[in-house]
């Protein structure tokens, strides 16, 4: 009895362990857009960036989780967070955004081509 008391206790915590494991996630709110120029009439230019942006919960969940410290920012008045591969989250009050791009001719994630 106490040998299938410790085996339920030890199952009971392993499901316990398991549920608090559940993936963290939900839909993600944005846009994207080509701003070049040359972009939008040859997709092969070597400055076609495609920007993407994340608002809502999920720039929130990406701003929390960057390691980088946040800096003022100019254009919004809120702050920023910016990684060396082209990543840039911005916080305004309670509001969330971050952007990045894709570059087709280096086949890679870079800055966006979004500015001020």
């Amino acid at each position: 009895m106490m040998k299938s008391l410790a085996i339920t206790l030890i199952l009971a915590s392993t499901c316990v362990s398991l549920a608090s494991a559940e993936p963290e996630g939900g839909t993600l709110a944005g846009g994207y857009g080509f701003f070049s120029d040359t972009c939008r009439e040859n997709s092969k230019a070597k400055d076609c960036v495609m920007t993407l942006q994340i608002d809502g919960e999920g720039a929130k969940a990406l701003y929390d989780r960057m390691p980088d410290k946040s800096v003022a920012d100019e254009c919004t008045g809120g702050v920023v967070k910016e990684d060396q591969n082209g990543m840039r989250c911005y916080k305004e009050g309670a509001e969330y955004s971050c952007d990045f791009g894709y570059s087709f001719v280096e086949r890679k994630l870079v800055a966006s081509d979004v500015t001020c």
